[in-house]
């Protein structure tokens, strides 16, 4: 329809991909990773802890088993 007469010719399609791509790049590697999935079992424990979410004697029994 517009043929080569459209700004850029030809290259405005390969334009419009090219943009699309970085788009969806940008938006993948800017998605939150998995913040357990980097962390020691250690630290995962102490967060946990730290959050209130398990009391003293649970987050001692827990550290002597991962510490055995």
């Amino acid at each position: 329809m517009y043929g080569t007469h459209f700004p850029f010719g030809g290259l405005s399609g390969l334009m419009v991909f090219i943009v699309l791509g970085i788009v969806a790049y940008r938006l993948i590697k800017g998605l939150p990773e998995d913040k357990n999935g980097k962390m020691s079992p250690r630290e995962i424990l102490d967060e946990r802890y730290a959050k209130g979410e398990i009391d003293t004697e649970t987050y001692d029994e827990q550290k002597k088993k991962l510490e055995s």
